[in-house]
């Protein structure tokens, strides 16, 4: 009688942890946390390597960047339709595009615009997919 008694608990023990382990997600490791890097300094950092810039041109860069960037941030913050605020923060992209062409040189320019168009045809292409 012992024997049926322990083999009824035993067998009810291990039903419930296997209840207990499906009741549990599995859980995966989160991914190993990564400096974050600032994107005006990557940004910065990138053109540099790009275009061969001089320590006085990725400092003024930096700061159109990061005056871009509060500039953008402004306007995200303004309650207004979606495409005014598209429409502005273009305009603030051309601007900081104008802004750091004045600090190129002739050579310096022209990858410069290489750059810009890639990045264009890139947005196009990601717009497009995203669309889809």
């Amino acid at each position: 009688m012992h024997k049926i008694v322990l083999s009824f608990l035993l067998l009810i023990a291990l039903q419930s942890t296997a209840q207990v382990n499906r009741m549990i997600p599995n859980s995966k490791t989160p991914p190993p946390n990564k400096a974050k890097v600032d994107p005006n300094e990557y940004s910065a950092n990138y053109l540099k390597e790009e275009l061969n810039l001089d320590a006085f041109q990725v400092a003024a860069v930096k700061s159109h960047l990061e005056n871009n960037q509060k500039e953008v941030d402004k306007v995200l913050e303004v309650n207004s339709h979606k495409d005014e605020k598209i429409e502005k923060i273009k305009l603030l992209h051309e601007k900081l595009v104008a802004d750091i062409s004045l600090l190129l040189n002739d050579e310096q320019k022209q990858k410069f615009d290489l750059l810009q168009k890639k990045n264009e045809k890139k947005s196009k292409k990601d717009k497009k997919n995203k669309d889809q």
